[in-house]
């Protein structure tokens, strides 16, 4: 039997340095380590399977700096699904947060915001303090019907599962994908392939 196929964007959203590329990173390779800073945004790709449906999730990772606030609006233009990160040890990007899920249910009041705290490794470690109650994230996720994860791109925790609950949640909303006013099928703005593709320039390293 042929599967059937579904195509999702999905944009990361979120203060610098709080781990998008790095999620990224453990996602396509299963690996961790020092990445680049994202400038502009660069495109990845990655399969998953929901039933029969064979889901193409198409991942544009954003530049975290406010002078790039503008540029970012592009990437999560006709998005199906944007991750908002945070760091679960910095108050300062959780700020951040609410900004962009504003932005988002403005401009595009139809996408699903799944709120993450990234570096749940630090915090389970005692590394490094929780600076983000969970009753704030909570009390957020309630207000806009968000998603919540807390998620380790240094273990990998729950990021497998954040993705495929974003393949199974599309499916759930649109189990035949996006029907256009000309009648075809298309739920994405981007010629998704099964790669990962840095097209815009990064600068040295950050941190995940």
């Amino acid at each position: 039997m042929v599967k059937s196929k579904i195509d999702v964007k999905v944009v990361l959203l979120g203060w610098s340095s709080v781990g998008k590329t790095c999620i990224v990173q453990r996602l396509m390779y299963n690996q961790f380590g020092d990445t680049s800073t994202t400038i502009g945004g660069a495109f990845s790709s990655k399969r998953v399977s929901v039933g029969d449906v064979d889901v193409l999730l198409g991942i544009w990772d954003t530049a975290g700096t406010e002078r790039y606030q503008a540029v970012n609006r592009s990437y999560y233009r006709r998005a199906n699904a944007a991750i908002v990160c945070y760091d679960l040890t910095n108050y300062e990007s959780w700020d951040k947060v609410k900004f962009w899920i504003d932005e988002l249910t403005t401009n595009e009041p139809d996408i699903e915001i799944y709120i993450i705290g990234t570096k749940l490794d630090l915090v389970k470690d005692n590394t490094e303090p929780r600076a983000v109650p969970i009753e704030k994230v909570r009390e957020l996720a309630e207000r806009y019907r968000a998603h919540t994860f807390e998620t380790s791109s240094k273990t990998g925790e729950n990021i497998p599962e954040l993705f495929q609950t974003i393949a199974e949640n599309f499916c759930k909303k649109y189990p035949q994908g996006i029907v256009t006013s000309n009648g075809s099928k298309n739920n994405s703005s981007v010629n998704l392939q099964d790669n990962n593709n840095n097209g815009n320039k990064k600068a040295s390293s950050g941190c995940c």
